[in-house]
């Protein structure tokens, strides 16, 4: 580095348009980054979960057996006698009398201490259970040593010798009692199956080689004796696999923020090297000197920004960790400090800076025609790339279909908005509406970039979110109980008999249903070995009262020996079909009249016509009245999920960075502009009007950059919307994010122009 350059780079560095060029960098790397940081914290380390899942235990195995209150259970299968087992634990759910009156309770039932409980409980008080009728009971539930508990259902009474800490569910009430309890509780067949109290069993198992276990176990899947296994390696690998979800939900909005913040310092900095190396290269300096000083000052500020935006980042998460995340119902994971969103940030960001610092800023005079003709390349790139996120709805149900949509819609109304500032004519009457038009085309190629710039942050950021709750929407609706909204049914409890009569009465009175359709549900053999299931009913109007009025065509194939097909989608139907929602696309036909051979049906009472609240009625009718929840069949009741605080908060955050994206280039632009300002004021022109004009300006690149946004993040939302089902509501849009998004570009507009406005008197007096 020669003595022209190593003078030079202070002097950029000192600059003051330089430096507050690098401020978007650094708000975006310090907001990006603490929110990835802080989100991470809310999730579990592949430790932790190895850890919260099997204890000190190599591995775990459900014995799919269930046992019934009162029963010891038949001896765990020979397979598990090549490992050693730790402990076999009873699971089941359970409502038992306490001082306080009724309460639920998880119910664990195993040798205490054991390995696989390492990690899991924390003794708090008194001692372990030790004899059958003794446990211990968390301190969530508000119980102490020495209350009686005895079962709702049959008679079985509990005595609490302890209290724990559930280290992984702090909140969950738990109880937890020592081997043959679940065996002394008495409690009629009858009772148990009305009420549905069953337990399974689950082996933790040590081994010195958990894949060869693992290997010689999962052969008795087949033949039921045992469910799959897993082990430790097993949940950590699962636990570090990749995630679309995760990268789009917590850290590619990390990724996007830093990326838009290195363009629009990028930007600025152009601007502000023009400024500062063109005066100097009309004195004679060499311009190559000026370019590598450039270069170097660049590459020096913005590696200092984002170290010390990574410091900010690292101390905002440590004040976020001891404050809002310290009362989760788990531990916090070990301090995170790096991750691939930062240093893909990292390095992606110093290189479009170094890119854009690098470009030749010799000034050329640019001619109207061609704004004229880049209006309309915009025009037809951003056409083209809506197109390209329409056709990305045909590339599959996956995450790469989405984020092609996301970015192509998102670029592509960006495009759109920068090519609509273009269609600004400077023609109208006099007034400062007819001055800003004119500023608006002096300053085009300037404006149309901010416009272009802040539409896409708005529109990137916008999406993420809404696409990530819709998502989290879908996840919540398919969990589908395979029965559609507005039925519900009773069955019965064993093979071969009928729906209670008391259960279906009572279930009738209190949610004031009419009579019930009596529906035969069975299976055909189908191709390769698969069942077919399908209903059958007794007559064409108990077909309508379940699926609606029927064809002629439709009540033909329903008499038919195969029965009218079931179908989710008619486009590629042949014959008639009866169109059914997502809940019954497992169903494959509807039959008439009752089967000849009931032995491999089971009878149902269909209740159709529910209303939304009825849905939900029927949805914890069971549990509500302590019945066994498998004989109410009714819809998946899927309560609202809450806007994350942490998606709220990121939110904001990304709202002050469009604001200050936004602001910072409108002040820039305000600021080329003064000289023409102070002349007009010069002339006889009032500062506010002159304001005024400046603030329809702002008004208007704040606007079109808005609804290019906007525009991006409701493109987005319907071309991801068929690849998850169309699942994507309007009410799962996380409104008050995508409003805080959208109007940072407006906000950051005004206040920008307004700051730099006030100065035209400063401007006025120095000519």
């Amino acid at each position: 580095m020669n003595g022209a350059v190593g003078a030079l780079v202070p002097l950029l560095l000192r600059t003051r348009s330089f430096r507050a060029a690098m401020v978007p960098l650094l708000v975006a790397a310090l907001l990006g980054w603490t929110a990835y940081l802080s989100l991470e914290a809310r999730h579990l380390s592949p430790d932790q979960k190895v850890t919260a899942a099997l204890g000190g235990s190599d591995g775990a195995t459900t014995v799919p057996a269930l046992l019934d209150p009162g029963q010891a259970g038949p001896d765990l299968p020979v397979t598990l006698r090549g490992v050693h087992v730790d402990a076999v634990r009873i699971l089941s759910v359970i409502d038992l009398e306490t001082p306080a009156g009724q309460q639920g309770f998880t119910y664990q039932e195993q040798p205490l201490p054991n390995a696989s409980i390492e990690g899991v409980l924390e003794l708090r008080e008194g001692r372990w259970p030790a004899r059958p009728g003794e446990v211990v009971v968390s301190a969530a539930s508000g119980l102490r040593v020495g209350d009686r508990l005895s079962a709702v259902h049959g008679k079985l009474n509990l005595t609490p010798v302890g209290v724990v800490s559930p280290v992984w569910e702090r909140t969950a009430p738990l109880v937890v009692a020592a081997p043959g309890t679940w065996a002394r509780w008495k409690v009629t067949p009858q009772e148990a199956q009305e009420s549905g109290l069953q337990g399974y069993r689950e082996v933790f198992w040590s081994s010195s080689d958990p894949a060869g276990a693992v290997t010689r176990l999962d052969r008795h899947v087949e033949s039921g004796e045992l469910d799959p296994s897993h082990t430790a390696a097993e949940v950590r690998a699962q636990a570090t696999a990749f995630s679309g979800r995760a990268w789009l939900e917590r850290r590619l909005p990390a990724v996007l923020a830093v990326w838009m913040g290195a363009l629009a310092t990028g930007g600025l900095l152009l601007r502000a090297v023009r400024r500062t190396t063109l005066p100097l290269r009309r004195v004679g300096l060499p311009t190559r000197d000026l370019h590598r000083a450039t270069v170097l000052a660049a590459g020096l500020a913005t590696g200092v920004v984002l170290v010390v935006a990574w410091l900010g980042a690292l101390a905002a998460t440590a004040v976020v960790r001891t404050t809002v995340l310290a009362d989760g119902d788990a531990p916090l994971p070990p301090f995170r400090w790096w991750g691939p969103p930062l240093w893909i940030g990292a390095l992606t960001a110093a290189f479009v800076v170094l890119v854009l610092a690098a470009l030749p800023v010799e000034q050329r005079r640019r001619r109207s025609r061609r704004r004229a003709l880049s209006a309309r390349v915009m025009a037809v790139a951003g056409a083209a790339l809506c197109a390209l996120a329409l056709v990305g709805t045909l590339q599959g149900k996956g995450f790469t279909g989405i984020l092609l949509v996301l970015a192509a819609s998102c670029l592509g109304t960006a495009l759109l908005a920068g090519a609509a500032l273009g269609l600004v004519r400077a023609t109208g009457p006099v007034g400062s509406g007819l001055l800003a038009r004119r500023l608006v085309a002096r300053q085009a190629v300037g404006l149309t970039s901010l416009v272009v710039v802040v539409a896409l942050l708005s529109g990137v950021v916008g999406s993420t979110f809404a696409v990530a709750a819709g998502l989290i929407t879908h996840l919540n609706a398919s969990s589908s109980t395979g029965m559609p909204p507005g039925m519900a049914a009773i069955r019965p409890l064993e093979p071969g008999e009928r729906p209670p009569e008391d259960l279906a009465g009572q279930f009738r009175q209190d949610l004031g249903l009419g009579e019930p359709v009596t529906v035969w549900y069975g299976f055909t053999p189908g191709e390769e070995g698969r069942e077919v299931p399908w209903w059958a009913v007794a007559q064409v109007a108990d077909a309508e009262r379940l699926f609606g009025d029927l064809t002629p065509d439709q009540e033909k194939a329903l008499a038919s020996r195969a029965g009218l097909p079931v179908v989710t989608d008619a486009s590629d139907a042949h014959g008639p079909v009866l169109v059914v929602g997502q809940n019954l696309k497992w169903l494959q036909a509807v039959k008439l009249g009752e089967p000849k051979s009931s032995a491999d049906t089971e009878v149902l009472w269909v209740h159709s016509g529910l209303t939304p609240e009825q849905d939900r009625q029927a949805a914890h009718w069971a549990e509500d009245h302590g019945r066994s929840p498998y004989a109410v069949w009714a819809t998946h009741v899927a309560d609202p999920i809450p806007i994350a605080t942490g998606v709220q908060l990121a939110a904001g955050a990304f709202t002050l960075l469009t604001m200050l994206v936004c602001g910072l280039g409108m002040r820039g632009l305000v600021h080329s502009l003064m000289p023409l300002l102070a002349g007009l004021r010069a002339s006889g022109l009032g500062a506010r009007w002159l304001r005024a004009a400046v603030l329809q300006v702002a008004l208007l690149v704040g606007c079109v950059a808005a609804a290019g946004g906007l525009a991006g993040v409701l493109l987005s939302v319907a071309g991801a919307n068929p690849l998850v089902n169309h699942t994507i509501s309007l009410g799962s849009l996380p409104w008050l994010a995508l409003g805080l998004v959208v109007v940072g570009g407006p906000l950051g507009a005004v206040l920008g122009g307004l700051l730099a406005s006030r100065r035209v008197r400063v401007q006025e007096r120095r000519a």
